[in-house]
């Protein structure tokens, strides 16, 4: 039997880990900037946390019992493709707003909550299917 495609309990889920992968981001980021210049933190802190994202998406927010949840290469490629379209499309949204004079607070949250959207539906129904 399928699962409703918003589930509201998956999608609380969802919310629930990306924060907590943000507050590790963050606390990673300040970490290592401790030690490395800013450009090598941040890479630093972000590889770690898409990895976290990864990892907790895979095993409690779309587990899949037909598959085990198994990490394979063709998901984690799935993956890389839906961080890197987020990516973009944050990075434009938040540029065109920018552009047009919106406070940098309130284009970058709009660009998140784009991104929070479509990174859901592309995980829920490409990466983990």
């Amino acid at each position: 039997m399928r699962k409703d495609l918003l589930d509201p309990g998956q999608v609380a889920l969802f919310l629930a880990v990306g924060a907590f992968v943000y507050v590790i981001y963050v606390g990673l980021f300040r970490l290592a900037g401790l030690w490395f210049p800013e450009l090598v933190a941040l890479s630093i802190a972000f590889v770690i946390a898409v990895s976290i994202h990864f990892a907790l998406n895979n095993w409690l927010v779309f587990p899949n019992p037909e598959t085990s949840s198994e990490v394979t290469v063709a998901k984690v490629g799935r993956f890389l493709v839906v961080v890197t379209v987020n990516y973009l499309l944050s990075v434009s949204i938040s540029i065109f707003l920018l552009q047009w004079w919106v406070p940098d607070y309130i284009a970058l949250g709009m660009a998140t909550i784009a991104t929070t959207i479509t990174n859901f539906a592309m995980n829920r129904l490409w990466v983990f299917a």
